[in-house]
């Protein structure tokens, strides 16, 4: 099997597919013009219609939110653009996250734009959107006490939660809270570098009352680190560090837990690990503290560098990967077992021309059907 070619101009795709691997389709393919280019996050299901960003395009090139229907009872799914970014003062641009819903409004972050002063730049923005309007309101202005995020929101129905890439008192990123209507912004951790971990750029996972997140860096090895605090800030601790060398290393998408009927166990994936391995799954059991490797990719016709996070249903992990080498060079969508001892593929990217390549996010679950994008 050889892989078709893209045709030139790619921007990235929305796509759907079946848990079983059946029922793929296109749902819309960007442009790289006024319908934005470039998604990143994960999509946010709000009613019967998707929701999410591009990094690029749209009116002012500084990234979009659309939404799209996911039941395709209309043309082209019923693809709108909500909003273009304007970047500059006045609006973000460059969004990297996931759209989160909350009491009726979409929140999300940029990672450049809305200068909080002339001195320090184009830092990011945190703004609110009523779905049913085009125009968003900027409820924060980040500065140097947290900036440039590629995070989302995590709610406990009265705050929010997120990370910074930076800022922060050394710089490399921050885990802060605030409320909805953007007052009482509360920075409950600065990164320290080094063995405390350093810029954090996936969304925090909040599981009873605890926050758990990962770094991509820092960690006694410098390879990344799992770990957790409480909503108020307290409690800060470092429950692993990555060692690259047999346990994967740069931890990539946010975490999920699963109970398996006796323990709450975290599970992610990792974008490299010992020479030749292109990514990791792993478990950590929250109860036992016991680190577990479950799955290495190796970057063959199983995928490799895997990016967002992973889905549990029916007892199966649901993910992607951003390559792949004998089917196809674009990546893939895979399932396997919790524990890792089978991975299945439902779909190579790049196969069959122009139906995507490279998903560099995760994707979302919706009564039996995977919704995601490519990049």
């Amino acid at each position: 099997m050889t892989k078709n070619s893209q045709t030139s101009g790619y921007y990235g795709t929305i796509y759907q597919i079946s848990t079983t691997g059946t029922g793929y389709s296109m749902m819309h393919t960007f442009t790289g013009g006024s319908d934005g280019a470039s998604p990143y996050g994960s999509l946010t299901l709000y009613g019967t219609d998707l929701y999410g960003m591009t990094n690029y395009g749209g009116a002012n090139s500084d990234g979009t939110i659309f939404k799209i229907a996911a039941d395709g009872s209309s043309p082209d799914y019923g693809y709108q653009l909500k909003h273009s970014f304007s970047g500059g003062n006045d609006g973000g641009n460059n969004p990297y996250g996931s759209l989160l819903v909350y009491s009726g409004f979409l929140y999300g972050m940029t990672l450049r734009g809305g200068y909080y002063s002339s001195a320090e730049g184009d830092l990011g923005i945190i703004f609110k959107m009523s779905p049913g309007s085009s125009g968003i309101s900027i409820i924060h202005r980040f500065s140097e006490d947290g900036n440039q995020s590629y995070s989302d929101f995590v709610s406990d129905g009265t705050k929010l939660f997120g990370m910074t890439y930076g800022g922060g008192f050394n710089g490399v990123g921050t885990v802060f809270s605030m409320n909805p209507d953007g007052s009482d912004y509360n920075v409950l951790h600065e990164f320290a570098g080094g063995n405390d971990g350093t810029n954090p750029k996936e969304g925090l996972l909040l599981y009873n009352n605890v926050l758990y997140g990962t770094t991509q860096q820092g960690g006694t090895g410098n390879n990344g680190t799992i770990f957790k605090i409480n909503k108020d800030g307290s409690g800060y601790s470092i429950l692993y560090s990555f060692a690259a060398s047999g346990d994967g290393q740069n931890p990539i998408g946010s975490l999920i837990v699963v109970n398996d009927g006796l323990n709450d166990i975290l599970y992610g994936m990792t974008q490299g690990g010992d020479p030749g391995i292109y990514g990791t799954i792993f478990q950590y059991n929250i109860g036992t503290s016991l680190y577990n490797n479950i799955y290495n990719f190796v970057n063959d016709t199983k995928g490799g560098i895997p990016y967002g996070n992973l889905i549990f249903y029916n007892d199966y992990l649901y993910g992607t990967t951003s390559d792949a080498t004998g089917n196809t060079t674009s990546g893939t969508i895979f399932k396997a077992k919790k524990d890792g001892t089978t991975l299945d593929v439902l779909h190579y990217f790049g196969y069959i021309a122009d139906d995507g390549l490279s998903p560099t996010c995760g994707m979302i679950l919706d009564n039996g059907t995977l919704y995601g994008t490519t990049m």
